[in-house]
């Protein structure tokens, strides 16, 4: 009887093994675990190219999207906050590296920050830095939106702005932007209960839950294109062609890394003129969607207008300059949030490392600031809960 049984399972292993369909499953396994450990696109340097996934601008978000910690507090915004948050953590508690952008970038921590705060409202909270290099208002929208279709809910959003969240001519268009390209077609588990989602996106969501290569293929594309234009000498789209002007400059994700105080002004000069007032109304649509959002979903949205330096404000055009002030301090009001205002006399030149970012000095002055704002602002909510 033993021997009849071991005989029909031999029988049908070997059946099995003998199956054209179970050995391509095989393979596509074991490729996926090759590619899951190994990630071989991070390692393609040749082509000025980084995998949306890797890149060191956008690489934080699915970390977040894909933790199961709960977030309080979520913070939102550019260089700007993420240098104001990473330069006092480092000097507090040695870490992140700073100097390390690669460190800088995919900090996710804000434990300074997250300290005080539970000292000062007597429970445990989590603060998540989602701040985000080169991040736009618009771009602050997609990540909430995405962070809330996750289950990635947050209680409060502190959006950290500045007039260049509003203003760069250096960005790609709205939906172009490296937060956009990561997020426009990210779907998590969640979204199977949504209404209006079709069935073949249904499909496409669970298959890309289980296999890592379905999820990054567009990326495997995308370097067979710039693979394929740059050995042809030619851009890799109409939009690039038109942008650059000439063949022999390969589209980047890679941004610009000014060593100089010159060379940061050079810069922006080049984001802030000629004046983009199109741009600006555009992202100013997209700052009162993020607000509006905000009320829809009941979380506490509260707005820092970043300090600025003396020469980052010079750069800028005085008429956008007044109207980015009035506009998003009269859109906060509309929607109930709480605005403050740290672009004051608080701040000097000696605050900042090279004219736009907050250098340890400045980070401590920004955060005892803020934590001090947000814990005046908890204390009267709390007062006005009880009357």
């Amino acid at each position: 009887m033993n021997f009849c049984w071991l005989s029909v399972k031999k029988w049908s292993v070997v059946k099995l093994l003998s199956s054209t369909v179970v050995w391509i499953l095989i393979i596509l396994a074991v490729v996926d675990v090759f590619l899951v450990r190994v990630r071989p696109l991070q390692y393609v340097t040749d082509l000025r190219f980084i995998p949306l996934d890797q890149h060191p601008m956008v690489s934080k978000i699915p970390v977040f999207l894909e933790s199961r910690d709960r977030t309080n507090l979520l913070v939102l915004g550019s260089s700007l906050p993420m240098c104001a948050i990473a330069e006092y953590d480092e000097k507090c508690y040695g870490e992140p590296h700073c100097k390390v952008g690669f460190e800088l970038r995919r900090y996710l921590g804000a434990r300074y920050l997250e300290e005080q705060l539970t000292k000062g409202k007597g429970y445990k909270l989590k603060v998540s830095n989602m701040s985000v290099v080169s991040c736009m208002a618009s771009d602050m929208y997609i990540i909430l939106s995405h962070c809330i279709r996750s289950g990635k809910k947050p209680d409060t959003v502190l959006l950290c702005i500045a007039p260049r969240d509003f203003v760069d001519n250096s960005v790609q268009p709205i939906g172009r932007t490296p937060p956009f390209e990561l997020l426009q077609g990210w779907k998590s588990l969640n979204d199977l209960v949504r209404p209006g989602l079709s069935t073949s996106e249904k499909r496409a969501l669970i298959i890309s839950s289980f296999w890592y290569f379905y999820r990054v293929k567009v990326d495997y594309r995308t370097i067979i294109t710039q693979y394929c234009a740059s050995l042809l000498a030619h851009p890799t789209s109409l939009y690039y062609s038109s942008r650059l002007g000439t063949a022999d400059q390969p589209v980047t994700y890679i941004e610009e890394h000014p060593t100089t105080l010159d060379g940061y002004n050079k810069l922006y000069e080049r984001r802030y003129k000629p004046p983009n007032s199109h741009r600006f109304a555009q992202e100013l649509e997209y700052f009162q969607k993020l607000l509006d959002l905000c009320l829809q979903e009941r979380i506490q949205c509260i707005v820092i207008n970043m300090p600025v330096s003396a020469s980052h404000q010079a750069l800028l055009d005085a008429k956008l300059s007044r109207q980015y002030a009035l506009d998003t301090k009269t859109a906060c009001a509309v929607a109930g949030a709480s605005f403050f205002d740290f672009n004051d006399q608080d701040f000097s030149n000696q605050d900042f490392s090279d004219g736009f970012h907050l250098n340890s000095i400045g980070a401590g002055k920004f955060q005892k600031r803020l934590i001090q704002n947000l814990l005046s602002n908890h204390e009267n909510e709390k007062s006005a809960t009880r009357n």
